[in-house]
């Protein structure tokens, strides 16, 4: 249902679909909140609703969404901070949270995940994000100017191909210092 040109708000009975395994609504004109009976939806592996008018924090209740494989929330008006229960969708391998109004640290739970592929929250108002999002945990990572929360132990190494912004498709390799 993405491109639909859809209005309104996403129902709280949206929960009652526990059979649900993608829900893509990306581009309408959806506003309002994330409904925390989001968390309901516990077959849910994809989770699509970027480029709407969302506001509101991203519910906690998402973390009970064991399946999810690709949270697609950017393009929206979100606040506050990513919750940690993120850190339990160890299925998680698709992260996009850009262009929000989204604050904090993110949180270091993200790195209990094994593998991320693709994790992007530029455009938003990040304190700063764990370093232990850099490659090899995290092989493409867009954080625009959001600065890492502690220094490594390690120092990362651009690849030729790289930019140093950090952005996308941008493989970092570590080395010792």
């Amino acid at each position: 249902l993405g491109y639909c040109q859809l209005t309104g708000t996403i129902p709280s009975t949206i929960g009652q679909l526990s059979s649900l395994e993608f829900l893509r609504l990306s581009y309408n004109q959806l506003n309002g909140t994330i409904s925390s009976t989001i968390g309901q939806l516990s077959s849910l592996q994809h989770l699509w609703l970027d480029g709407n008018q969302l506001t509101g924090s991203i519910p906690s209740t998402i973390g009970q969404l064991s399946y999810l494989q690709v949270l697609y929330l950017g393009n929206n008006q979100l606040i506050g901070s990513i919750p940690s229960t993120v850190g339990q969708l160890f299925s998680l391998w698709y992260v996009a949270l850009y262009n929000n109004k989204l604050i904090g640290r993110v949180p270091a739970s993200l790195c209990q995940i094994n593998v991320i592929y693709y994790l992007f929250f530029h455009d938003n108002m990040f304190e700063c994000y764990p370093a232990c999002l850099l490659y090899p945990k995290v092989y493409s990572l867009s954080v625009g100017s959001t600065p890492i929360c502690d220094q490594p132990t390690v120092a990362p190494t651009l690849r030729p191909t790289c930019s140093s912004s950090l952005s996308y498709d941008c493989n970092l390799s570590l080395i010792h210092i």
